[in-house]
């Protein structure tokens, strides 16, 4: 309610003399599944309504995403039909950002090591790895792997999900996953970095062109 009201006073009082629009980041990986099951795929579906959607859809369609509304229909807020209309569509556009990709095993329907906040995070497990191997090349944050697929994926879901509101990266990056006693001459020699952006920035340009 407090973003429809911020929308509300910028397109009462500023826009009509400054011009622009209004938007809210949000930070989300992109999930595949970890096994070939279905179960899997809707966990996917499930990490990703937990965390972009959960942010995203009352600001677009004025109500929770349905993938929560299942499983935690009496936790979630219901707003009232007025409400709903106020806060629907109270965004220009979505900011981004994306950094990395993970796995997602269904923990609804198949057994699972689960931390605390588990009901949280869609009721899935996310990891990094899949039989012994890495989704993609490490980096120095935990969790964050250059998986360059990710950023055309996510962009095209997003897309086809919020009826093609245009989209911004608002962050992306790379950290290498260097030793402490590195060396500032060994540090010029960038080129995982390059690579990260080389790749991603591919991705994000097939996404643009093709989706």
């Amino acid at each position: 309610m407090e973003k429809a009201s911020a929308t509300g006073m910028f397109l009462l009082i500023f826009k009509p003399k400054q011009g622009g629009n209004i938007g809210i980041a949000v930070q989300s990986h992109w999930y595949e599944p970890l096994r070939d099951e279905e179960v899997d795929g809707q966990a996917v579906k499930r990490s990703l309504a937990f965390t972009g959607g959960w942010v995203l859809d009352p600001l677009v369609f004025g109500d929770y995403p349905p993938e929560m509304r299942q499983y935690h229909e009496n936790a979630l807020p219901r707003l009232s039909p007025e409400e709903a209309e106020y806060v629907k569509g109270s965004i220009d556009f979505i900011g981004l950002n994306h950094y990395s990709t993970l796995y997602a095993k269904d923990c609804i329907h198949s057994s699972c090591q689960l931390g605390g906040g588990h009901f949280i995070r869609g009721f899935a497990y996310t990891t990094g790895e899949r039989d012994g191997i890495l989704i993609g090349d490490p980096t120095g944050v935990d969790r964050f792997f250059v998986v360059p697929r990710g950023m055309e994926k996510i962009i095209d879901y997003f897309s086809k999900r919020y009826n093609n509101i245009p989209i911004y990266v608002t962050e992306n990056g790379y950290s290498p996953p260097l030793p402490q006693t590195e060396q500032a001459p060994n540090l010029l020699q960038d080129v995982d970095r390059i690579k990260f952006h080389k790749s991603y920035l591919a991705a994000l340009a097939r996404a643009i062109r093709y989706n």
